[in-house]
């Protein structure tokens, strides 16, 4: 769970299932502000990210918009889900939005199995 501030492009909170699932720490998180995402997320998502922002900041009462994206863990890179919607407006804007994100490798793990297997001719 997070709550994420749109004009200054940084988590103003973020709980502690972070560090179990990724193993980055609250305070690193905090501390690298509008910096975190390209030190955290796969350069082929960075670029979405930004755009995905964008449309947050379109939002509309009620709505919820998903994400996907991979974080870097291990060196290697795990895949997440968020979701968000409006957390807080200020003068008709949109400034923060609430989140929830979820560990998914396992699932885009077999949906690329399930996708590989579809090409091949017989059955394993």
């Amino acid at each position: 769970i997070y709550v994420f501030d749109l004009d200054e492009q940084r988590f103003i909170y973020i709980n502690q299932r972070i560090r179990d699932l990724t193993d980055i720490q609250q305070d690193y998180v905090y501390s690298m502000g509008p910096h975190l995402f390209k030190m955290i997320l796969h350069p082929d998502d960075l670029s979405r990210r930004v755009d995905y922002f964008d449309q947050l900041s379109k939002l509309q009462a009620d709505e919820t918009r998903d994400n996907e994206f991979r974080i870097k863990v291990d060196g290697g890179y795990r895949w997440f889900r968020s979701k968000d919607r409006i957390f807080k407006t200020e003068k008709g804007r949109i400034k923060q939005i609430i989140g929830l994100a979820e560990d998914v490798t396992y699932e885009k793990t077999l949906q690329e199995k399930l996708t590989d297997g579809k090409d091949s001719r017989g059955m394993n």
